[in-house]
């Protein structure tokens, strides 16, 4: 499976199960995660929690739609 979308700010977040989790690439940050929320956190370079409210929805909201069946 492999997934894309925009941060909020407009960068290209690319999206993909792996084995062992996920590998979340943006720009040229690359992450891997057990969780699709770690690895996405990881590419886009926040910590948790962010401090920004609208980014925490955006991560919540996007987890929350690749877990979905």
């Amino acid at each position: 499976m492999m997934w894309d979308t925009y941060t909020p700010d407009g960068r290209l977040l690319v999206l993909r199960r792996a084995e062992d989790g996920w590998i979340a690439t943006c720009l040229s940050r690359r992450a891997e995660g057990a969780t699709a929320e770690e690895a996405i956190r990881g590419a886009i370079g926040v910590e948790n929690p962010s401090g920004d409210a609208e980014l925490e929805e955006w991560i919540r909201a996007h987890v929350a739609a690749l877990e979905s069946p």
